[in-house]
């Protein structure tokens, strides 16, 4: 996805899967939205505040949900948390969050440290005293 004019930086590429890209079609399809028109707009076909989105949409689904309330900007924490954690690497995720200093991303590996702490116990060089384990694949009865 093409994101233009976010807070008056430039626009940036935001990846999605094939599932989402097919809904998202989908609905472009169903409301007739025209190539310069935004995909969330209300009747008017305005884009839709974030504020007013929050408070008339966001807000109405959690309390049909009916479990812990979460802040709407969670969810941009929990997909960059989960983009680290599953391996994409910090410049990565710093550009598609949008994120004009590294170390904002960086606040989202402490995080995942301990996933980060095993890697690095799991792939350390033994010293030359210490003798390697071998892994064995066959089993012998």
């Amino acid at each position: 996805l093409d994101i233009t004019n976010t807070k008056g930086k430039a626009s940036r590429v935001v990846p999605c899967n094939e599932v989402l890209e097919v809904e998202l079609r989908a609905l472009i399809k169903q409301k007739e939205i025209k190539f310069n028109e935004t995909i969330f707009m209300n009747e008017e076909r305005k884009p839709i505040c974030h504020e007013n989105f929050v408070k008339r949409k966001f807000l109405n689904d959690q309390n049909e949900w009916g479990r812990r309330r979460i802040r709407f900007h969670d969810l941009r924490h929990t997909a960059a948390t989960l983009m680290v954690s599953h391996g994409i690497d910090i410049k990565t995720v710093q550009e598609i969050c949008g994120h004009s200093d590294i170390k904002t991303t960086l606040k989202y590996v402490h995080l995942v440290g301990s996933k980060m702490a095993n890697v690095a116990k799991e792939f350390s060089v033994a010293s030359k005293k210490e003798e390697v384990k071998k892994l064995s694949l066959i089993v012998n009865d």
